[in-house]
C-alpha cells in the first residue's frame, strides 16, 4: 500500500493452520510504534529484505529455470520424500 498509494498503514494478518481436526486461528497485528514490542519494525524490515533477496530465485522457479529448494518439513516435502536418509533420534523435531 505504501509503494502504490504512498499511505502508511498497520499491516494485519488473519491466519488459520491446517491442523486436523481443529485448526488454530490467530489474528496478527504488526504495529511498528508499539512500545511493548520494539522488535516489530526490525522483523518487518528483515522480512522485506529477505523477500527482495529471494525474489530472483522465486521468479526463476516460476519460469522453470531453477528447481525449488526443499524444506523437508512441509506436507509436500514429507509426501514426496522418496529417499529418506538415516538420522539420529536427536534430530527429530517435536
Amino acid at each position: 500500500i505504501r509503494q502504490t498509494f504512498d499511505i502508511d498503514c498497520i499491516p494485519l494478518m488473519f491466519v488459520i493452520s491446517k491442523q486436523q481436526p481443529i485448526p488454530e486461528v490467530a489474528n496478527l497485528i504488526f504495529n511498528e510504534d508499539d512500545p511493548q514490542n520494539p522488535d516489530v519494525k526490525y522483523l518487518m524490515n528483515d522480512a522485506l529484505k529477505t523477500a527482495e533477496e529471494l525474489q530472483p530465485h522465486y521468479w526463476k522457479v516460476l519460469m522453470g529455470e531453477e528447481k525449488p529448494k526443499r524444506c523437508g518439513k512441509c506436507a509436500y516435502c514429507r509426501y514426496t520424500n522418496n529417499n529418506p536418509e538415516f538420522i539420529l533420534p536427536t534430530q527429530i523435531e517435536v
